[in-house]
C-alpha cells in the first residue's frame, strides 16, 4: 500500500506542476495604464537590437576594403529611392529614426535581414 500511496502522490505532485506553467504562460500580465501606454509607444517603435546604423565615411569608394557593400558606398539612384519609399512608408523606422536624429534624406541604403532587423546606411 505505501508503494502505492508514494506512486499516486508522485503522480499528483508532477501533474500540478505541469498545470501550473500552463496557467502562467496563458494568464497576461497585470499592467498599469502608465505601463500599457508606455509599451505601446515601444510597440510603434523599433527595438536598439532591431535597427542598426552605418555612418558611410566621406572617402569610402569600392578600393577602400570596407565592410561596406559596394552598392550602398555607390548607390544607385534607385537603391536610393527605394530606401526613400521605405521610409515614407514604414512608420516604425521612420520614428526610431528621427529618435536617434537621423536626417532621413540623408538615408542611401536600407538593408532587411532574415529576422527583420534593419540596417540603414547614412551619408
Amino acid at each position: 500500500m505505501s508503494k502505492i500511496l508514494k506512486i499516486a502522490l508522485a503522480s499528483m505532485m508532477s501533474v500540478s506542476a505541469l498545470g501550473g506553467v500552463a496557467l502562467a504562460q496563458t494568464t497576461p500580465p497585470a499592467a498599469s495604464s502608465a505601463a500599457t501606454a508606455t509599451t505601446t509607444q515601444k510597440a510603434m517603435m523599433m527595438t536598439d537590437d532591431m535597427l542598426s546604423i552605418v555612418v558611410i565615411p566621406a572617402n569610402t569608394g569600392s578600393s577602400s576594403g570596407s565592410a561596406i557593400p559596394d552598392t550602398v558606398t555607390n548607390a544607385s539612384p534607385q537603391t536610393m529611392k527605394a530606401a526613400q519609399d521605405e521610409i515614407a512608408t514604414n512608420e516604425s523606422l521612420r520614428m526610431s529614426l528621427e529618435a536617434k536624429n537621423v536626417q532621413l534624406q540623408n538615408v542611401v541604403a536600407i538593408q532587411t535581414a532574415a529576422n527583420g532587423g534593419k540596417t540603414v546606411y547614412v551619408r
